[in-house]
């Protein structure tokens, strides 16, 4: 480790925990009370062992301290479409590509996987009001 040194950041990718449409949870706290209470008939998906959601996802898990079964696919689209399918639990995408889908409202999001979070996101989904 020594040998090497960083020299430009070259992506930053804001990641969003999403869940199919129909899971009984629709927040951050609901999801972990939920997930800790079913963690034995839950999957997620991911793109692959070592891909950026699938280390999210992994990581979110050990954070709140479940073990949930990981069901690879080939790529990050195919896991998103067994989600929005009802098929798989929850994924942790990136936002750019779960944004059409949650606009959809063929996914449900849950939390930004972010430290600073999305305003981009945040101004999607704001809710609206009325002035009058």
């Amino acid at each position: 480790m020594t040998d090497f040194a960083p020299v430009a950041l070259l992506t930053d990718e804001s990641l969003v925990l999403v869940a199919r449409k129909d899971f009984p949870a629709d927040n951050l706290q609901q999801f972990i009370a939920y997930t800790k209470a079913n963690q034995d008939k839950l999957h997620y998906a991911s793109s692959g062992v070592g891909g950026s959601n699938h280390l999210a996802c992994m990581l979110f898990n050990s954070a709140i301290g479940v073990e949930v079964t990981h069901v690879p696919y080939r790529n990050v689209v195919q896991g998103l479409q067994d989600v929005m399918a009802g098929r798989i639990d929850y994924d942790c995408p990136s936002l750019p590509l779960a944004l059409p889908q949650i606009a959809a409202k063929s996914i449900k999001p849950i939390a930004i996987l972010s430290k600073n979070g999305s305003s981009r996101f945040c101004r999607s989904f704001r809710p609206q009001t009325s002035r009058g």
